[in-house]
This record gives C-alpha cells, structure tokens and sequence, in this order.
C-alpha cells in the first residue's frame, strides 16, 4: 500500500447523537470564553467540578497537582467535554517475521499531526 493509508477507529454503543449529549456543552467556553453559572446551565449535566471525578465530596481529580475546587465551573463542561477516549492501538508489519529465527514484526509509526478538522482547528481552543 501507499501512503497515506487512514484508519478507521469504531465505537460500539456510544451515542453521540443522543439529543442529551449533543446539547451538554458550551459553545463560547470552548472556543476560549470564560462563561457564568448562567451560561453554564446548558452544560447540564456536567457544570460543576463536583459533577466530574468527585467521590463523596472528595475531590479524585487534580491540575498540576492541585484538586480541583469542587464548587467551580467545569473547564470544559457538558458531556461532550468529558467525553475522553484513551484507547490505544497498534499495527504491525508482519511480511519479514521469521518465527525460526525470532524476527519480530516491525511496528508501524502514525503520523498524528493534522488529525482534525482544519474549521475544528481554527473554532477551538485548547
């Protein structure tokens, strides 16, 4: 094959289409604007920290170290926001390997710049 090759990357039973979950999210705070409970308040579910990684009160998330203020705004809010897939995966070019000899098979490097969008890329913030 040439390159490029892409690679398609399914989820099963993850509905991001749901009216709930295209709704929970902050249009202004993601692209860079500080935002107030007001605003806020379409991020519903996730508008607080405390709405994130808090177990009985106590704070499971941190920033360089510091808990997170369970009271503040999410940065960034809504479901959309918390949705994070650390998944992971890799190719393998298998044509060389020789079992007798314990040839492994060589691992395929992926070029992961200009993975988004370019509108995505110029709208959002990091």
């Amino acid at each position: 094959m040439t390159a490029p090759i892409y690679v398609y990357y399914e989820l099963t039973k993850y509905y991001q289409n749901h009216r709930r979950y295209v709704m929970s999210r902050s249009m202004p705070q993601l692209m860079g604007k500080e935002i107030d409970l007001t605003q806020a308040e379409q991020c519903s579910p996730i508008i607080y920290n405390s709405d994130l990684d808090f177990v009985n009160g106590t704070a499971v998330s941190y920033v360089n170290g510091s808990a997170l203020d369970p009271n503040a705004i999410a940065y960034p809010c809504g479901l959309i926001a918390k949705s994070l897939f650390n998944d992971s995966y890799a190719l393998y070019y298998t044509e060389n390997v020789n079992v007798t000899n314990n040839t492994p098979p060589t691992r395929i490097e992926f070029d992961e710049t200009n993975i988004a969008w370019k509108s995505d890329r110029a709208k959002f913030k990091n």
